[in-house]
């Protein structure tokens, strides 16, 4: 196993721990990562949150915010 592999595992190992929800997103807003949780807070499969848009989990009212943090990146 390489290093990055041992690191990459390790990492997945801790997130799978984590009792808070984790995600990622891309620039676009595309979900390219979620955690175990995921499914236990949101009540969706991580395979189907995974290539989603964020913007269509959230109120519309939230909408606005979550694109001027994407755009400050």
């Amino acid at each position: 196993m390489t290093k990055t592999n041992a690191r990459l595992k390790k990492q997945a190992m801790i997130l799978a721990l984590l009792p808070d929800l984790v995600m990622t997103i891309s620039t676009q807003g595309e979900i390219t990562f979620c955690s175990a949780q995921a499914e236990r807070i949101l009540r969706y499969k991580t395979s189907d949150l995974v290539g989603a848009k964020l913007y269509n989990l959230l109120v519309p009212s939230s909408r606005h915010a979550l694109k001027s943090l994407i755009e400050e990146l």
